[in-house]
This record gives C-alpha cells, structure tokens and sequence, in this order.
C-alpha cells in the first residue's frame, strides 16, 4: 500500500470517528419521515401550548403517535387527491401563526423560540400547513360536519346515565 492511499484512509477513518449525528429519522410512514428534531419540536410546542413539562412522562410517545396517524391520513389524502390552494394555505399558515404568537406573548418571542425570524418561520412551515389542510380536507370528506345539539346530549345523558361515573 502507498502513501498516499495510506493517507486518504486514515483521513476517511478520521472524519468518520468525528462525525457527530445532527439529526435522526425515528419513523418513516409511506414516503414521509419524521425526524427526531420535527419530534422534538412538536413535543415543546405541544408543551409550551398545554402549559405543561415537556419531560412529562410519555409525552413523547403520544406526541409521535400523533404525528405517524397525520402521516397516514397525509398518504391516504394524496392517494385520494386531495388538493389545496395557495390562498387556502397561507390563510392557515397565517391563522395558525397569529395563534402561536398569541401563546408565545409577541412576535419577537416566538421568533426567540423558534430561533429565526418571522419571514424564515413562514417558509418553514408553509409545506406543513399545507399537509395539514390535505389531512383536514380528507377527514371532512370521511367524517362529514356535524353538529351535536344539546338535545342530543341530553338524550345520551340519559340513556348512559347509569354507566357514566
């Protein structure tokens, strides 16, 4: 063996003892992974949003169940053909981002929170709002709207008085 083969080798080895792991997949459904940091994030916004410790005991894991099950009703909405458009989803990017400003107190903190500025949150997040209206879109078509008076209520009330605690 030469040198310079020598070389390239221990070069090789030495970049991969150094390599360090930015970020994970933890799970794939159909074609869409779920990163460790898209987990990680969820589990603080949901957090920060129920006003509770993101160490919470199996948190994490309700939090990722949650994020698989909007990833398999997202498949299943592409495989229907469920579409939105561009107005539909910058009206939910921005509903949605007025309300995480509300939680958050002001613009300003909730940029410190994500950690970059409103512009770059806006980007970030516009592909995901626009999954998540595919998924909405597809569980109104499935489910439906409807609308549960207080009569009806009433009348469960009674009819399952005895077994509700």
């Amino acid at each position: 063996m030469n040198l310079r083969k020598f070389c390239l080798m221990m070069a090789v080895a030495a970049s991969a003892a150094s390599a360090q792991t930015l970020d994970r997949i933890i799970a794939v459904v159909a074609d869409e992974m779920i990163l460790e940091s898209d987990l990680t994030a969820q589990t603080q916004f949901y957090a920060m949003s129920n006003r509770i410790d993101p160490a919470t005991a199996g948190l994490r894991e309700q939090v990722l169940q949650s994020m698989i099950s909007e990833k398999l009703i997202l498949a299943k909405a592409i495989e229907d053909s469920v579409t939105a458009t561009e107005d539909e989803v910058t009206q939910q990017l921005e509903s949605v981002l007025q309300q995480r400003i509300a939680q958050a107190g002001s613009e300003s903190r909730l940029e410190e929170l994500y950690g970059m500025p409103l512009s770059r949150i806006r980007r970030e997040f516009r592909e995901e709002m626009k999954k998540n209206l595919l998924t909405q879109k597809l569980q109104q078509q499935r489910c439906g709207v409807s609308q549960i008076g207080r009569m009806e209520v009433e009348e469960f009330y009674k009819t399952y008085k005895a077994s509700l605690g």
